[in-house]
């Protein structure tokens, strides 16, 4: 008999060890798309979660991925971080007559100490609100060592490493009706704590206190905030008018590629910027490489995330520039010739010279090392070219001839074509401003006569 399917939100994305901060934030951005709810069998339900993917048990009407948007639930879910083994819960689960599906370990799990999650499957789709959350406070009630938590119709669910699930059942239901006729005298109760009625007698004994005592007030400490709160980042973010991803076809895969590959260069190889290292490069490399497969809310998370790797790292006005230098394309940064319609870093090896990483094919970049020293090489000479050029061009009696002359007796030798292409990138139109020198000098002549 084929199983039934059950509906779900779950993440595409697998995870070889429990999601970080940056990361959840990120997957519950994710998740809020209507894509992400997906009709699964429950065995292929369990794969996927004991697989390392992240799901929420409940469905969502794609606002957002919170209790005020929650639509149905078939799924429902116990944590059990402490006070029980996956033996003794299947054990106590059969004795109440309660039919579970499947168990999966956690990322944190071990053999001496076990941390797993029991899913359950219900006979219907469950629609009101109200009655879901009675349904899992009475699951709760009867494993009291689950997590308070999981009373939260919005709760997510991480998956875990493990790769097989344990005491599986995929065909097996439970009756709701029946699970609320037979336990809701078991329903869970928060454990909310009192506090203490003050008396007349406590209340002068404190101002005495208050009184007598010399102490000096502690000063009250600032509460920290992020500095680069995706709420403000998203305020100055409004006006941006394309939020989807900027790839198409083959570009999307090798921006995933590169994208990961300077991650794990930088998780990997303990590798860290500070100020004057070119942290603005490896952010902008990195975001420019997000943009070509995701959106632009979850790109700066993830670059906020690579940020918080550095030393010296930079500031949200820092980053905002960044991202409106691509957003925009603006030419504030020196960074407009690499935007064109979006499609930046088609290269490896532009990403290697911009977030300079060492041994690029240990991070799956397959770059050409001679191709690379010429191209750094080339880079170098160049630069030496404009700084000579900026000396050169003071002086009205120059010539092309003559400044390629000087160059080559610098050992700076380049071709006409370069030269006209140097001056014209530093701003310099060398005959008006070789007529503007030789008039300046006669005035000058005219007025020492």
């Amino acid at each position: 008999m084929e199983s039934e399917k059950v509906m779900v939100t779950m993440d595409d994305v697998a995870y070889d060890s429990k999601p970080t901060m940056d990361d959840t934030k990120l997957i519950k951005w994710r998740l809020k798309d209507l894509k992400y709810q997906r009709l699964l069998e429950i065995q292929e339900l369990g794969d996927l979660l004991c697989h390392g993917h992240t799901f929420y048990p409940a469905v969502f009407n794609g606002n957002s991925v919170s209790g005020k948007d929650w639509v149905q639930q078939q799924i429902f879910a116990l944590d059990i971080d402490d006070g029980l083994t996956m033996d003794e819960a299947d054990m106590k689960l059969k004795e109440l007559g309660i039919p579970q599906n499947f168990m999966y370990t956690s990322f944190s799990s071990t053999q001496v100490h076990q941390k797993f999650r029991i899913v359950f499957c219900a006979k219907d789709v469950i629609t009101d609100k109200d009655y879901r959350d009675r349904i899992q406070r009475i699951l709760m009630g009867l494993i009291p060592e689950c997590d308070p938590k999981c009373k939260d119709c919005a709760r997510i669910f991480f998956g875990g490493k493990e790769g097989k699930v344990h005491h599986a059942d995929y065909e097996v239901r439970f009756d709701p009706e029946e699970l609320v006729a037979r336990y809701s005298d078991r329903e869970y109760v928060p454990v909310r704590t009192s506090r203490k009625k003050r008396t007349e007698s406590h209340k002068k004994v404190k101002e005495k206190k208050k009184k007598t005592s010399t102490k000096t007030k502690r000063p009250t400490k600032e509460r920290k905030t992020d500095p680069w709160d995706v709420k403000k980042a998203m305020e100055a973010m409004k006006g941006y008018t394309n939020e989807e991803p900027w790839g198409k076809g083959l570009y999307i895969c090798n921006a995933k590629t590169y994208a990961n590959a300077v991650k794990r260069y930088f998780t990997e190889c303990g590798a860290t910027y500070s100020e004057g290292d070119g942290r603005e490069n490896a952010l902008f490399c990195f975001y420019c490489l997000m943009r070509g497969f995701e959106k632009l809310i979850p790109s700066y998370i993830a670059t906020v995330g690579l940020n918080r790797s550095f030393n010296e790292p930079l500031g949200l006005r820092e980053l905002l520039n960044i991202v409106d230098s691509v957003e925009n394309k603006t030419a504030e940064w020196p960074y407009i010739r690499y935007i064109n319609r979006g499609y930046c870093f088609p290269n490896a090896g532009t990403v290697v010279d911009f977030c300079d990483i060492k041994e690029p094919e240990k991070y799956g970049l397959a770059v050409n090392e001679a191709k690379r020293r010429r191209k750094a090489e080339r880079k170098r000479l160049i630069k030496k070219v404009e700084s000579r050029l900026l000396v050169l061009t003071t002086d009205p009696t120059q010539t092309f001839e003559k400044m390629l002359t000087t160059l080559e007796q610098e050992e700076l030798k380049i071709s006409v074509t370069t030269l006209k292409s140097r001056l014209k990138a530093l701003g310099i139109n060398w005959r008006e401003k070789k007529k503007a020198l030789r008039e300046a000098e006669e005035e000058f002549i005219e007025e020492r006569e």
